[in-house]
């Protein structure tokens, strides 16, 4: 887990911006024990910093020689802990860290998020990878994986008690016992801060009644169901993934099929309260240039 201070924000511009890949630990060149070394300190505004650190060093250590007591510090698309070390997080000779200053006051830049809302140790980003083949599964149903998307997690580790039905971490093809199926709900971004705050709602205006419409389908989702958003000059596309309670017997999920929605894929219709059937845990970015 990460740490950061409540109600802090954190914009688009941070979430989509490069971030420097981790390398295995086992491949890594260790630096003899206490060598200092050089490493680069940079900010989301450009303003740079050279220090000298030794692996030893902790991530608390490293912020008192940046000299800034409010600051996080970024490496790949993770938060570090204060208490972890240099080493630890395997940063190497000439690499670069990047802060992510706190916010104060005023009108948050925008489009931006409630870093309480996320959790970026469980993002995936799989925008430039292409399908591998394999079919996975989820909950008893296929889960198709958000190729071509940057998914940036919701926190949501133990906010509904049992995290059963989240299943464990990691890449599986195998579903888990309990776990609840993927599905995905196209939204644009001022409905996706709302839905954090708030959680899903029933809709008033849909041919199959009120309820919270989902589906496995993403492609059919992007299509048909997001909507676009413009940033610093780029358009992007912005979709919900979540866990739907797969209780079809007492109720909770009701599945049309494609015959019968003419999308040519499932609807998934939840009409239980949102928490209870319906809950997002990431939240899926694209840019629409790059689609093609």
């Amino acid at each position: 887990m990460y740490r950061v201070e409540s109600g802090d924000r954190c914009s688009l511009h941070d979430l989509l911006s490069p971030t420097y890949v981790t390398k295995p630990l086992e491949t890594m060149e260790k630096v003899k024990a206490g060598t200092e070394f050089t490493v680069y300190a940079k900010t989301l505004t450009g303003k740079a910093a050279t220090i000298q650190v030794t692996g030893e060093d902790t991530i608390d250590e490293v912020k008192a020689k940046i000299e800034e007591n409010d600051i996080k510090v970024i490496y790949s698309p993770n938060m570090l802990e204060n208490h972890r070390t240099v080493n630890h997080y395997g940063i190497q000779l000439d690499e670069t860290i990047k802060i992510l200053h706190r916010i104060y006051g005023g009108k948050p830049p925008q489009p931006a998020f409630n870093t309480d809302e996320l959790n970026p140790v469980f993002g995936y980003n799989l925008n430039s990878v292409e399908d591998d083949g394999r079919r996975y599964m989820r909950g008893g149903f296929q889960y198709k994986r958000h190729y071509g998307w940057k998914r940036i997690a919701i926190k949501v580790l133990a906010k509904y008690g049992d995290d059963t039905w989240l299943g464990p971490d990691g890449i599986r093809t195998e579903e888990a016992p309990g776990e609840w199926p993927v599905s995905y709900h196209g939204t644009n971004m001022k409905s996706t801060q709302l839905i954090l705050k708030e959680g899903c709602k029933p809709g008033s205006k849909a041919v199959f009644g009120r309820c919270i419409y989902t589906s496995p389908d993403l492609e059919m989702i992007e299509r048909l169901y997001t909507r676009e958003f413009n940033y610093q000059g780029k358009t992007y596309k912005i979709v919900l993934q979540n866990r739907v309670n797969p209780d079809q017997k007492n109720g909770h999920l009701q599945i049309i099929q494609a015959a019968q929605t003419t999308v040519g894929a499932d609807y998934w219709l939840s009409r239980g309260g949102s928490t209870a059937d319906v809950r997002p845990y990431g939240i899926l970015i694209r840019e629409v240039s790059n689609q093609h």
